[in-house]
């Protein structure tokens, strides 16, 4: 049974996500970084998403649901798993992207159980609750829709973003492209450095 504790660190857990995505870290790329693998970050993205879930399963089965432990890598596994193939290719913006809306949807989904549930107070910001179960039931049903539409999405194109990155990298690495032709001097041949 999910009790009140447990929605209220499911709410702590997503706001310290939110915060901690409002800041910015930047590294710059080695000075003689190599191409990366779209394979590779698409296991990631799988791996990362799969793990956090799989433990919270484990952990039900060892009963974590009743202390609570059940929420912090469901949450992890749910919001940022699928996006980590984004930041293996350091595309910083899908991976917040991502987070955030899957954020919003879980939001949603969370006020339409609490109201569900009956645990959710008669007014939220002086509006009334929710008219029925149904509504808060369809609510919830959308909302776990569009939390897999989400991740599946992420997880989908995390091969664009592995490619936007090695074309920035072939574009940004100096290279030495063979030349042959004539010149003022006749047949001619070389190398041609390119930036």
């Amino acid at each position: 049974m999910i009790t009140r504790a447990s929605l209220n660190q499911l709410s702590l857990v997503i706001a310290i996500v939110l915060l901690l995505l409002n800041g910015r870290a930047v590294a710059g790329d080695a000075p003689f970084a190599s191409p990366k693998s779209e394979s590779t970050g698409t296991t990631i993205a799988i791996g990362a998403t799969a793990a956090p879930i799989a433990l919270s399963v484990v952990l039900i089965q060892f009963g974590g649901l009743r202390r609570g432990y059940v929420t912090f890598p469901l949450v992890i596994g749910i919001l940022c798993g699928p996006g980590a193939g984004h930041a293996y290719a350091g595309n910083e913006v899908k991976f917040r992207r991502g987070v955030r809306i899957r954020s919003f949807i879980g939001i949603a989904g969370l006020v339409a159980f609490m109201n569900n549930d009956g645990t959710f107070p008669e007014t939220l910001g002086g509006r009334k609750r929710l008219r029925s179960n149904e509504t808060a039931e369809f609510v919830m049903i959308v909302s776990a829709s569009l939390l897999v539409v989400s991740m599946f999405h992420d997880i989908a194109t995390t091969g664009d973003s592995v490619g936007q990155y090695n074309a920035q990298l072939a574009q940004t690495r100096p290279r030495f492209k063979p030349f042959a032709g004539l010149g003022r001097h006749g047949l001619q041949a070389g190398l041609q450095l390119s930036f």
